[in-house]
């Protein structure tokens, strides 16, 4: 029995927990006629609302429909109407002050003026309650990230005090980066070590190209042989004369052969042994 109460307890805390805030009567009467204003007056009204509702407020960001912005009815009423849009009670919080960033001024830009005019009808009217403080948290906006806090203050400038001063926002411009050099470095790098290269080269083949045409000094042999032969009565005298011609390029060996012609040898001039001649007829000695 106890177990079972103590489950129907936790199941029902666990709904309301659920549901969350509820508020009542949304779609009837006055909040169903603001809540509609609110979505007429506002692109982004769930985030206007949102915004409006994180701390206590002291006036509403427009006059459609909201005659005294500052009366405590018209903040009622929108308070109401914002808390049936996004179903988040108000708070009672005051709005924290916070100091400006050094440096920083609002200064009106056609840009910054443009981006309000897309989220609100009546840019004034919203800009008379947000410059209330000279700087808001920017954990806070109330136009998701389409805007910024600085830009919401530079079109707020353009909104109380009057025309836009310059065309556009300044801008921070990225120093370039050194890649370019780098690689310019590199190239020319590149471009020496192969000039170097190719002129090593070069030299290298124009060194070895005149190593190789180098004509050496001409150079002759001459071998003088002399070979005597004598036989009996038979002398035989043969002179050979070689003279060889060298270079790098071409070989020339001329052989020049000289050769003594036989001495003129009379038939019966020798007599061989064992045999004698006498008036043409041959005969026959014993030895």
């Amino acid at each position: 029995m106890q177990r079972s109460i103590l489950f129907l307890f936790f199941a029902l805390f666990a709904t309301v927990l659920g549901q969350g805030f509820q508020p009542k009567r949304c779609n009837v009467g006055q909040k169903k006629a603001d809540r509609a204003v609110i979505r007429q007056q506002f692109t982004n009204y769930r985030e206007v609302c949102d915004w409006y509702l994180t701390y206590k407020r002291n006036r509403v960001p427009t006059l459609k429909s909201f005659t005294v912005p500052t009366s405590k009815r018209a903040i009622n009423r929108f308070s109401s109407a914002c808390e049936c849009i996004v179903k988040k009670r108000r708070s009672t919080r005051g709005t924290p002050r916070l100091a400006r960033p050094a440096g920083f001024t609002p200064k009106c830009t056609v840009r910054a003026q443009k981006l309000l005019a897309a989220e609100v009808k009546q840019p004034k009217q919203f800009c008379l309650l947000w410059s209330q403080l000279q700087w808001r948290a920017t954990g806070a906006v109330p136009f998701g990230g389409n805007m910024n806090i600085k830009q919401i203050y530079n079109a707020c400038d353009c909104a109380i005090n009057g025309t836009p001063t310059t065309t556009d926002e300044p801008t921070t411009t990225d120093e370039p980066e050194s890649s370019t050099t780098d690689d310019s470095s590199d190239s020319s790098t590149t471009d020496d070590s192969a000039s170097s290269t190719t002129d090593d080269s070069a030299s290298s083949t124009t060194d070895d190209a005149a190593s190789a045409t180098t004509t050496d000094a001409p150079t002759t042999t001459t071998d003088s042989s002399t070979t005597t032969t004598t036989s009996d009565s038979t002398t035989t005298t043969s002179t050979m004369t070689t003279t060889s011609t060298t270079t790098t390029t071409s070989t020339t060996t001329s052989a020049t052969a000289t050769s003594t012609g036989l001495l003129p040898i009379r038939r019966n001039a020798i007599a061989r042994p064992g045999r004698q001649y006498s008036n043409g007829k041959r005969a026959a000695v014993e030895a």
